[in-house]
């Protein structure tokens, strides 16, 4: 089994963590795989680092040591090679990033053994088409937001589906959130968290 481990190390407790990550995974049987400036920053002498995309080719699983920002940034780099991600958390509330660092042990030796179930959730695409320029295609795990930018007046916006038209807005923007992203603006703003084995917006 190989780890990939993505840590945020602007988080205080994210070195020990990352230390005794590594040490319960080595005990486990697992490679432990890091990205070049992680091993750089940690001074981790002896550890080969690699690049990024080397790490996410070789990888089995990616674990990620910070909050549900750090987890979102490695689903957005991960996608679409499709690896199970799971979080250990060192943020607030954890909606996404699930694993407390008391359960960590316990939880990655598991991990190591192969002895885990994988939930997949929706992701949703945006495509902006630019005149004389390459279409930008931009992927999410919670949300795409489409909004004016510096601009202080308000925008109109027009949505379709399939060519049949839903609704005209009037606003700073919009959030298309995926289930996964209504813990987030939705629940924030008065809306429904919902379930995030759904496929809706």
């Amino acid at each position: 089994m190989k780890v990939f481990i993505v840590p945020n190390l602007n988080k205080p407790q994210a070195k020990d963590v990352l230390h005794k990550a590594m040490s319960v995974l080595h005990k486990a049987d697992a490679q432990v795989l890091l990205c070049e400036q992680d091993v750089e920053q940690l001074g981790l002498c002896g550890t080969q680092g690699l690049t990024q995309q080397q790490a996410i080719e070789q990888c089995d699983v990616v674990v990620t040591i910070g909050g549900d920002g750090t987890m979102l940034r490695a689903v957005g780099e991960i996608y679409p090679r499709q690896k199970p991600v799971v979080g250990i958390n060192l943020g607030r509330l954890g909606f996404l990033a699930t694993c407390e660092v008391s359960e960590m042990e316990q939880k990655l030796s598991l991990l190591a053994k192969k002895m885990f179930s994988v939930d997949e959730r929706m992701m949703i695409q945006a495509v902006i088409h630019q005149p004389e320029k390459e279409d930008c295609v931009l992927c999410a795990l919670n949300d795409i937001v489409i909004f004016k930018g510096l601009r202080t007046q308000t925008i109109g916006l027009q949505a379709f589906c399939q060519d049949a038209l839903v609704g005209c807005y009037r606003g700073d923007g919009a959030v298309i959130a995926t289930p996964t992203g209504s813990t987030a603006y939705s629940l924030s703003a008065g809306g429904p968290v919902l379930d995030c084995l759904l496929e809706c917006m």
